[in-house]
């Protein structure tokens, strides 16, 4: 029971809890009827905390937060996971409901420290990693800033040192450079080097996917590891196709490529197929396409804080057939959508 109370509450930190897991979990805790079984589950919470936890703190910081909340709900504070005797039905109703605050409180500020911090390498190289469904911003040693989207991951130096400051990124990432005409900020991705001196912009750099940099202040030379490269300025896009090893220069609209650091999703005719991939990073959830005709579909559509049922409601009624259905599979929430081809016209 605890590895299966552990697996849940990692689910709920992902961010899909909101599709099953939570319900779960809250069903979970609702459904006891055994102070020692209340015990065994709050237990299994702790274990899970401390395991994951670098050191004393995060452990402590788990006992704080549910004293706090037993001390707001009129309980007698007590070490964790130490359960009242006797305790009266009104009153065990609001201790479970505590119980599943301190659970969804607590497991995000523990079980994964590294969303909060970088992680270094030996040779004083910082890897800073989002997983799916989690963004994080990222302030530089020079004081850059470096927004990093889900499933993206950035290595930097500890400190920037010598005659140039680089970088490398793979996924995307919005950059605000602190300018310095003596050290130029050099970010490398996917066959790509773009370069500058102090400005904005966004690189989107996905494994097998082209890589875009997009220039919102100031000016960014982009150049082929192998080629010539093109100066950019704002509202201009340099597209890199990874198969033909080919640099292209073209203007674009800023906000359809720099819409995901305001919490929005925003797809232009975008194919189907790639809007399922796009979902699947921001949610953190399987999604399986089971008539694949139906990938190349196109969507236009914006979101904004929509959990991902509203967003497929959506999808689902600008398709002339299009349905879905989230399922479980031994802890693991993904969503199946089938239909026949049934483009919008």
């Amino acid at each position: 029971m605890k590895n299966s109370f552990k697996r849940l509450i990692e689910k709920h930190v992902l961010n899909v809890s909101s599709f099953g897991e939570f319900r779960k979990l809250l069903n979970r805790i609702k459904g006891i009827t055994d102070p020692k079984e209340e015990k065994e589950l709050l237990s299994a919470a702790r274990s899970a905390a401390s395991e994951s936890a670098e050191d004393a703190d995060y452990s402590e910081a788990f006992d704080e937060v549910y004293n706090d909340l037993m001390s707001d709900f009129g309980q007698e504070e007590s070490p964790l996971p130490k359960i009242p005797k006797a305790p009266q039905k009104k009153k065990f109703v609001w201790y479970k409901a505590a119980a599943v605050i301190v659970l969804a409180i607590a497991a995000t500020w523990i079980l994964y420290p590294s969303a909060t911090g970088p992680t270094e390498t030996s040779t004083s190289m910082l890897v800073y990693e989002t997983r799916a469904g989690q963004k994080s911003t990222i302030t530089l040693s020079d004081g850059s800033v470096v927004r990093l989207n889900s499933g993206s991951r950035l290595t930097y130096p500890k400190v920037f040192s010598g005659n140039s400051r680089e970088v490398s990124l793979e996924g995307e990432a919005f950059f605000e450079v602190i300018r310095n005409e003596r050290k130029p900020f050099i970010i490398s991705t996917s066959g790509v080097v773009t370069e500058v001196l102090g400005t904005s912009f966004n690189i989107r750099a996905f494994p097998e996917e082209d890589v875009q940099v997009t220039v919102a202040t100031g000016k960014v030379r982009v150049a082929a590891e192998e080629g010539s490269g093109v100066l950019l300025t704002p509202s201009e896009q340099a597209v890199f196709d990874t198969r033909l090893g080919t640099l292209e220069k073209k203007a674009v609209e800023l906000d359809r490529y720099l819409a995901w650091k305001e919490g929005r999703l925003r797809f232009d005719d975008a194919r189907l197929s790639d809007v399922i991939t796009a979902l699947e990073r921001w949610y953190g959830t399987t999604i399986t396409l089971q008539n694949k005709a139906m990938g190349n579909c196109l969507i236009a559509a914006q979101f904004q804080n929509k959990n991902l049922a509203e967003v497929l409601k959506v999808i689902q009624l600008s398709m002339v057939d299009f349905q879905y259905e989230f399922r479980e599979n031994g802890g693991e929430i993904s969503v199946a959508i089938d239909g026949n081809e049934g483009c919008p016209q």
